[in-house]
């Protein structure tokens, strides 16, 4: 169970991070958000990074618990599919100054940071992208979908939501493209 003091720097940090961005804050911004000295971050977390990759991890485990509630409901499987589209999109939205990392190609990361986003994140996005994948094995078993490699629908419309956020947060003019996106992975481009 997290302290209060880390759960405060995380507060902090998030704060700090949604306000100024990933690059241009410090620890000495979160420190100062927390009400705490810049030392007693250290004591927690070994650099800025880290905390941002409990902070993922933090919210990872939100949209897990979003999700497997979603994937529990008794309703046809598009609908279950369009309401993670839209709920996931929702929930990392709010998040938009935390996530440079999200593009881990665009930053130069340690081999120290990169393990642990592989130890701590990796396994938390295959969780999603099989519960994805049990879904639209739903789908296709009760014939709402039609027959599909699931393991790769569920990383295409993943990478569907991802976008999607990523529309609404840094471009929100293209928000209100989310039905159509949609329709594009339901739908596909070929004519009927």
């Amino acid at each position: 169970m997290k302290s209060e003091k880390e759960a405060r720097i995380l507060k902090a940090a998030e704060k700090v991070f949604l306000k100024k961005g990933f690059f241009p804050t410090h620890i000495d911004d979160i420190a100062e958000e927390a009400g705490i000295a810049k030392g007693t971050v250290y004591l927690y977390f070994r650099d800025k990074a880290s905390i941002y990759v409990a902070l993922l991890d933090k919210h990872l485990s939100r949209a897990i618990g979003l999700l497997e509630a979603i994937k529990k409901e008794k309703t046809d499987v598009i609908k279950k599919m369009e309401r993670i589209f839209d709920e996931g999109s929702e929930l990392f939205s709010h998040f938009k100054g935390m996530f440079p990392l999200v593009s881990v190609e665009n930053i130069n990361l340690t081999a120290e940071i990169m393990k642990e986003i592989r130890v701590k994140i990796k396994p938390k996005i295959k969780r999603i992208i099989n519960s994805l994948a049990e879904i639209i094995r739903e789908g296709i078993k009760n014939k709402e979908l039609k027959k599909i490699d699931a393991r790769l629908g569920a990383l295409i419309f993943f990478s569907m939501v991802r976008v999607g956020f990523l529309a609404s947060a840094y471009a929100p003019e293209l928000k209100k493209q989310s039905e159509k996106i949609k329709n594009i992975f339901f739908y596909g481009i070929k004519p009927n």
